[in-house]
């Protein structure tokens, strides 16, 4: 691992608790992705090694939880509300990284209520496939925790983006390694 960033300070303290060996404050950056001097060590953060294999990431998903919509009324204002929800965006900064950083593959993760949210899923597909001087092969997919043998029953969408470039030199998709990970599943 090259760099990891988080916004809020207590899960901050448990990322660095669990991963001791790079506890250093080049690697571990605390802070809002959307601050300059954040953004900047981050993209910094890359000058450790000459090529980023993987980008992993969760942007912020309270906006788009199925609990957080299910407390407004009307369909009018659930929508509303991921349109004025500034914590939607994020992912746009996540992908800023990204096409800084050009990984081979990228992973985002989010709740499932994003599938549903007003084109955000469509959206996020069809940004990563612009991301970069290459462009991605994306897909998404929602997955279950419990069917990996997690003791949760967690639905979470993922998106999988394999850089074009790297997709026809492997000859592998996006759609392709969902169809790997789903092969995983442990019976019920």
């Amino acid at each position: 691992m090259i760099g990891s960033n988080e916004v809020e300070k207590h899960y901050f303290e448990t990322y660095k608790q669990n991963h001791l060996t790079t506890n250093n404050e080049d690697s571990l950056i605390l802070g809002d992705i959307t601050d300059s001097i954040i953004k900047e060590k981050i993209i910094n953060s890359k000058n450790k090694v000459d090529k980023v294999g993987l980008v992993i990431g969760g942007p912020p998903c309270q906006g788009f939880s199925m609990i957080g919509r299910a407390k407004k009324a009307t369909l009018e204002e659930r929508t509303k509300g991921f349109i004025d929800d500034p914590r939607n965006q994020l992912f746009k900064y996540y992908l800023k990284f990204a096409e800084k950083l050009s990984p081979k593959l990228v992973l985002i993760e989010n709740v499932k209520g994003l599938a549903s949210a007003s084109g955000y899923r469509d959206l996020i597909e069809k940004s990563l496939t612009d991301t970069g001087k290459y462009g991605y092969d994306t897909s998404s997919h929602i997955l279950n925790a419990k069917d990996f043998g997690l003791a949760q029953n967690r639905e979470r969408i993922f998106f999988i983006g394999v850089r074009k470039d790297i997709s026809e030199k492997y000859d592998i998709s996006a759609s392709e390694i969902f169809n790997e990970i789903i092969k995983e599943k442990k019976d019920p």
